[in-house]
Formats: structure tokens, C-alpha cells, sequence
């Protein structure tokens, strides 16, 4: 008998705020298993910390022992420039780089020319802060993609990793009546504060399955983590960083009696990432403040108790969203797209009132982050301050 490769999670579900996920046409309401899994993957990687200093030592130790991968990756450095309006973490120096390149010696049998075409590599890269910089940069974006495409799948060079992690959606719809156990679809408003609309799952159950296999980087247990994680601070389809998509797990004593931030906390915990955020009843604040531009981290989360009828919650979070448009809060001008950095999400438990809901307010580190040359750090800030200020009960 064969061994079944796959290890399984099953979750039922149940929609908080109105889905607009569509299949190929575009208009008919459909929960994507590619949606969720694409979710997964967004989450997993905005809450990957930052490469620490022992890190980074511990790989030039191991890549110093290969003559033929150090001068690769030099040879990578000294003709790179991607990196070089960065800034290096707090908790690593130029200084410390250059120590690490001096404290590690090229292997004794590497070949004379070699060892010269290595040594000049070096003695340039050391003269330059940027190329250090570069160095850094270069393992850092390596390392977390290889992380990254050995769970969720992807491409690297000339080497292709399949998805551990795969989904399962099951469902049945109704349209215009709601069914108990079914996914209700009703025309709702797209923009809260607009009377444009289109066909969602407003209302409903549905039960998702996910599939990980069993010689993964990751346990069961940290993707059943990193899944609720995901339905507090996200969602699935379109407006999820605006209120839409939201949807709570179901039947899961061990989710119905903990608070918001306990849950947060426990499985923060769980996935080896609650050492890099300081906690407070309402409050996750990562510890350094990201550095890197090149993808989006999770540095803040704020849950705020709101009572009030769900149309109006998103209607208002419409409302100072459009008040609030700025380039730095997320467009799409001139061929450029940038989704916001800020992500509201509504958190509802299944044993809550009717119109008691949690608003969540995760701010994300980006390319127009505050260390990087030509943020407007208030832009993130007053955007989320109305939030919390003005969708008050």
C-alpha cells in the first residue's frame, strides 16, 4: 500500500464581510483555491524577519569553504547595483561586513590565479560601502526566495521547486436567498463609498483543505498557524486591504476562548517569530524597523473593538480611504501600481453580538517606507490614525 505524501488540515469556515473573488469570467463569485494559496504565500513572507548579523556570518563561513561559489557570488556583487539606495539593518555595520570578509580565509588547494581573481574581489568590494551593501543584500534576497519557493513553489535560476502546500475549496451557492450552509451571493457595493456594485459571496459556510507534504520545510502546525494568522489579518479576493474578503474560522474551541492578541501571540509563537515583535493588549510592533524595500514586512498591527452594522463599517473605511488618497497610500498612475502598505481587516468570533467586530490595522513596510529616499512617512500614518479615530462606535 502506498503512503499517502501528504499530511491535511481541514478548517470549516465562515464569511465576515462580502467576497469579490471571480473565476475566469470575471463577474461570477468564486473562491479561488489559487487565492488562498497565493494569500498564504503574501503573509508568510511579509512576516519573515530580517537576516541577522549571526546569519549572515554563518553563511560567507560555509560559502569561504566552495573557491568556486565565493567567487561567484563576488563576482555577482562587483556587477550589481540593485540594491544600492538600501540600508542595512540597525543590528549590522559596514564595518561588520568588512570584518566577516577579512576573518574568513579562501581555501589552502584553490588555484594561484584563482585565489588572486578571489582576492581582488574582495579588496574592492571592502573599499566601497555600497558593494558591502550589495554583498548583503545579494544572500539576504537569495536566501529568503530559496525559503520561500521550497514551500510555496517557484523558480530559481535553472532550478524549479514545487508547491508543498496545496487547497482544496468546497462550497454550494445560493443567489439572492440565503441558505444555512451554503455561500449566499447578493449584488453588494464594490467601493463602500460608491453605489457601484457587483455580485459577491455576501454571507455563508465553506470548508477549505489544505494539503502539505510531509517532507516539508514547514510543520503542519506552523502552516495551521500561519493559516489563522491570515483569516485575522486578511482576507481573499479583491478590497481585502480595505475590509473586504474577511472570513473566521469555525467550531475551533481553541479560537472561540482566546482574545484577537492571544491568538496573534500563540501563533506568532508557533511559527518562530514573536522574538522580532514586542506585545501589548492592542498593539504588535516589530522590534527593528525593516530596512529592506524590496518586499513588504509586516512592522505594526493595532485591534480596535468596533460596534456597528457591517455596511457602515465599510462604508466608512471607503469614505477615509478616498479622502486620504495619496501616491504613498497605494496607486495606480502612469503604468506604476503599488498596492497600500496598509491593510484593514474586520475580525468577527463566532460567539460575538451581531454587530460586534474587531478592526485590524496592519501597516507594512515597502518601497516608500520611511528610510528609503522619498517617503512621507505621515501619509501611512494619518491614513491609519483615521481609521482608528473616526470609525469609532
Amino acid at each position: 500500500m502506498v503512503e499517502n505524501p501528504y499530511e491535511t488540515l481541514n478548517f470549516n469556515c465562515e464569511i465576515i464581510s462580502p467576497i469579490f473573488c471571480y473565476g475566469a469570467d470575471k463577474e461570477s463569485p468564486e473562491i479561488r483555491a489559487s487565492s488562498i494559496r497565493g494569500a498564504l504565500r503574501f503573509w508568510w513572507r511579509a512576516l519573515q524577519p530580517e537576516l541577522t548579523k549571526e546569519e549572515f556570518e554563518k553563511f560567507l563561513k560555509e560559502t569561504f569553504d566552495d573557491a568556486y561559489a565565493l567567487k561567484s557570488l563576488l563576482g555577482k556583487v562587483s556587477k550589481s547595483d540593485k540594491y544600492s539606495e538600501y540600508k542595512l539593518p540597525d543590528f549590522i555595520t559596514v564595518d561588520d561586513i568588512k570584518k566577516f570578509l577579512t576573518s574568513n580565509t579562501i581555501p589552502k588547494n584553490t588555484d594561484v590565479i584563482e585565489k588572486e581573481k578571489i582576492q581582488k574581489l574582495i579588496r574592492d568590494i571592502q573599499k566601497s560601502d555600497k558593494k558591502l551593501l550589495e554583498l548583503y543584500y545579494i544572500y539576504y534576497m537569495k536566501n529568503l526566495r530559496k525559503k520561500e519557493f521550497e514551500i510555496f513553489g517557484g523558480v530559481d535560476g535553472d532550478k524549479a521547486f514545487k508547491s508543498k502546500v496545496y487547497v482544496n475549496i468546497m462550497y454550494t451557492t445560493t443567489k439572492n436567498e440565503t441558505g444555512k450552509d451554503t455561500l449566499n451571493i447578493y449584488s453588494k457595493k464594490y467601493l463602500g463609498h460608491k453605489n457601484f456594485k457587483k455580485d459577491a459571496f455576501e454571507s455563508g459556510k465553506f470548508k477549505i483543505t489544505l494539503h502539505l507534504q510531509k517532507n516539508s520545510n514547514m510543520t503542519l502546525e506552523q502552516l495551521k498557524s500561519l493559516f489563522i494568522i491570515y483569516t485575522i489579518l486578511g482576507g481573499v479576493g479583491g478590497r481585502t486591504r480595505r475590509g473586504a474578503g474577511c472570513f473566521r474560522l469555525t467550531d475551533d474551541f481553541s479560537i472561540i476562548n482566546k482574545s484577537t492578541m492571544e491568538l496573534l501571540k500563540e501563533n506568532f509563537e508557533k511559527l518562530g517569530i514573536s522574538e522580532y515583535y514586542n506585545f501589548s493588549d492592542e498593539r504588535i510592533l516589530i522590534k527593528n524597523t525593516p530596512t529592506s524595500k524590496s518586499r513588504p514586512i509586516v512592522k505594526e498591527i493595532t485591534i480596535k473593538p468596533i460596534k456597528k452594522p457591517l455596511d457602515g463599517i465599510l462604508g466608512a473605511i471607503g469614505d477615509i480611504t478616498h479622502k486620504h488618497k495619496n501616491y504613498y497610500n497605494g496607486h495606480t498612475k502612469n503604468g506604476e501600481r503599488y498596492a497600500s502598505p496598509s491593510c484593514i481587516s474586520l475580525f468577527k468570533k463566532e460567539n460575538a453580538k451581531n454587530n460586534d467586530y474587531e478592526l485590524i490595522i496592519t501597516k507594512l513596510s515597502g518601497p516608500h517606507d520611511e528610510h528609503n529616499k522619498g517617503y512621507k512617512n505621515s501619509a501611512q500614518d494619518t491614513f491609519c490614525g483615521a481609521i482608528r479615530r473616526d470609525l469609532n462606535d
